[in-house]
């Protein structure tokens, strides 16, 4: 039974964002332009492109926390002593790039 395939748009930005690493290791290790019969690689590499291109396209503060918290996985408390911001502040900006981040996959995929 083949198990049925899920958008970019099926999965929630926090979902994407912290499998942003296994992700791209999956791209490294399989060799996506090795496999070209492969849809799903193919499918994901465009997934991770975009996701990629909406987090260059966040302004400075957003990309900032985002990229420190997800990518370089930057625990709150790190992130608030770099930004010299409260904790609970730099939760809320989070959310608030989280949900800019939402709605820029969602116009990018239309």
């Amino acid at each position: 039974m083949k198990r049925s395939k899920r958008s970019m748009t099926d999965y929630s930005v926090n979902e994407l964002l912290n499998n942003y690493h296994l992700n791209k290791s999956k791209l490294k290790l399989i060799g996506y332009k090795d496999n070209k019969n492969n849809e799903n690689l193919l499918e994901l590499k465009e997934e991770m492109d975009m996701l990629d291109y909406c987090i260059n396209i966040l302004p400075e503060e957003e990309k900032t926390i985002i990229t420190n918290h997800y990518i370089k996985r930057m625990s709150l408390r790190q992130l608030s002593k770099v930004l010299i911001m409260a904790r609970t502040t730099i939760t809320r900006k989070l959310k608030n790039a989280e949900n800019l981040l939402e709605k820029l996959l969602k116009s990018a995929k239309n």
